[in-house]
């Protein structure tokens, strides 16, 4: 009996490795969950019909049943070794399958409820559910890099910044910038975010500055806490076009963010 299936690689290591592929087994028609399942959180006033949207909300992640196959038998040691290599991980897991429409993107999951399955009475599979961390997968992070050097001195630079996010929410992206040796403020305002102003003043020239505007994490090469230099107003980006003024002199300034990927299981 043999197998075709996909390659794939789970927490650093190919599926070659183990001699597995992920495989469809069984004919018929399969659901598969596309990973964009959302409640919409509503009200309305006393004796109105109409209801008011005022947003929705992720409930659920993605998951969603998988199965791996050998074109071998499995022994014992060989189970063993695998089941330590898919499950029991006390975090979540990149798993990439290695399809050229899929190169880029991954699931971030745990692989649970293992089960092994027999052919002619003999280990030739496991089958488990994938438990990811979003209702979505993730593409690998994209950076984008500008320079606003004093030597090119305007007094504020816009620039476009295509955010390929498959998400209407917002996307805080980790912002990373150095300023111009005589520079000691620098903002950037998002003209499409009700022109949302992402600002830094009272700061040395050279000194680097990395924000991730999704946890908070703030940190200074000067070693020094930047919390009162800024305005607390971290940077938000939609889906899209973003039309971004920025207004101070950098050396380097750095955008980085994790676009959401609506690729099913």
């Amino acid at each position: 009996m043999s197998f075709k299936g996909l390659n794939f690689i789970y927490d650093g290591t190919p599926s070659e490795v183990y001699g597995l592929v992920i495989t469809k087994m069984g004919n018929g028609e399969e659901n598969i969950p596309g990973g964009s399942e959302v409640e919409p959180v509503t009200d309305k006033t006393f004796r109105s019909p109409v209801f008011q949207c005022f947003g929705v909300e992720q409930k659920k992640p993605l998951s969603f049943d998988i199965e791996f196959f050998c074109q071998r038998e499995f022994d014992r040691f060989d189970l063993s070794a695998i089941l330590l290599w898919l499950c029991g991980h006390t975090t979540y897991c990149e798993l990439q399958i290695c399809q050229n429409d899929l190169r880029n993107f991954y699931y971030n999951c745990l692989l649970l409820d293992p089960e092994v399955l027999y052919f002619d009475n003999k280990a030739r599979g496991i089958r488990c559910k994938a438990e990811c961390d979003a209702p979505w997968a993730w593409e690998y992070p994209r950076t984008e890099q500008y320079s606003f050097p004093a030597s090119t001195y305007k007094t504020s630079n816009e620039i476009k910044f295509l955010n390929l996010s498959n998400d209407h929410n917002d996307t805080l992206p980790k912002i990373k910038f150095k300023m111009s040796p005589q520079s000691t403020s620098f903002k950037i305002i998002n003209h499409d975010y009700n022109d949302l102003s992402f600002e830094w003043t009272g700061l040395q020239g050279g000194e680097t500055i990395e924000c991730d505007c999704q946890t908070g994490i703030i940190t200074s090469s000067t070693g020094l806490r930047r919390l009162k230099n800024f305005n607390k107003k971290f940077l938000k980006l939609i889906s899209g076009m973003n039309h971004l003024e920025c207004v101070g002199n950098v050396d380097l300034l750095e955008i980085t963010y994790t676009p959401v990927r609506r690729v099913g299981g």
